[in-house]
């Protein structure tokens, strides 16, 4: 009986579909399928020997891109996000913590003689937001976290064409590596049907994406 648990735990540690958080605090956030530990901090930014990643997170950068639009309140800020985000639900202690971690950052700033207080972006935020959308979703995180490419995609709607491009063209490259990802740590999952239909499941949805940033690429170059 403990073997079969033993072996049925070690199928479900090495299915890509297995992703492990501890809420609260410091948490650890453990990846199997890409052989990876990745620790994070309460603010959700990734920690490397004590070091936060200074990069914004996907949150922080969706705050910076409704203040892009119009300078606004905490309240209308929370107010957007939950009338507007399929991703997030705005809730206040979430939406105020980040702008609070944003102005520290000098990535927005309080407009002057405001009440209540309205934020604006700041050139450092509106060059971090840029960065974020720029910069292609790795083949890891797409498997583990696919509404990322959909976020980056609404928001590369307002870049130049060209900085389109370059960014679709990258991205293609990662679902290619994806693919391959998927493949080569799904072989335990395989043992058993579920395992072998999930993975199919991973993979169609993969192939889908990268046929719509196909379709993208194209409206452009092929007018």
């Amino acid at each position: 009986m403990v073997s079969a648990i033993v072996w049925t735990l070690g199928i479900i540690m090495t299915s890509p579909f297995f992703v492990v958080c501890f809420a609260g605090g410091s948490a650890v956030n453990l990846v199997p399928m890409v052989g990876l530990w990745r620790y994070w901090d309460k603010r959700g930014q990734v920690v490397v020997k004590g070091v936060v990643d200074s990069m914004i997170s996907p949150f922080e950068a969706t705050l910076i891109g409704i203040l892009e639009y119009q300078p606004a309140t905490r309240y209308e800020v929370m107010k957007a996000i939950q009338s507007q985000s399929l991703y997030w639900a705005g809730s206040p202690g979430a939406v105020y913590s980040a702008l609070g971690r944003l102005s520290k950052k000098g990535m927005i700033r309080e407009i002057e003689d405001t009440k209540p207080k309205i934020y604006e972006v700041t050139p450092l935020g509106l060059q971090k937001g840029i960065e974020f959308l720029n910069t292609p979703v790795s083949a890891a995180k797409l498997v583990l976290t696919p509404d990322l490419i959909r976020m980056k995609l609404l928001g590369l709607q307002k870049r130049s064409e060209a900085e389109r491009v370059t960014f679709y063209r990258a991205q293609l490259e990662e679902y290619a590596k994806a693919d391959d990802l998927l493949r080569s740590k799904s072989v335990a999952s395989m043992r058993i049907k579920i395992g072998k239909g999930l993975t199919e499941l991973a993979a169609a949805q993969l192939r889908l994406e990268a046929e719509f940033i196909e379709a993208l690429l194209s409206e452009i170059e092929d007018p």
